[in-house]
């Protein structure tokens, strides 16, 4: 392994085009943070909506269409 030569050669990754531009839809938020903590809340996805939960104890059920 002193060799200067690499033992795994990486091959070139490929150029490619686009095909897709995500765009926001809608965006919320819930709660007003407490003060400088982190918190690991994630939001849980069903067939019905995206549901959230703050710090503070809100919670809040959202449409995938509109945010609502």
């Amino acid at each position: 392994f002193s060799s200067e030569e690499d033992v795994v050669k990486m091959a070139e990754l490929p150029e490619f085009q686009e095909t897709y531009k995500p765009v926001i839809a809608w965006s919320t938020s819930i709660g007003s943070g407490v003060d400088k903590y982190y918190s690991q809340l994630k939001p849980a996805v069903d067939e019905k909506a995206h549901y959230v939960a703050a710090r503070d104890g809100e919670v809040k059920a959202l449409s995938f269409k509109n945010g609502n």
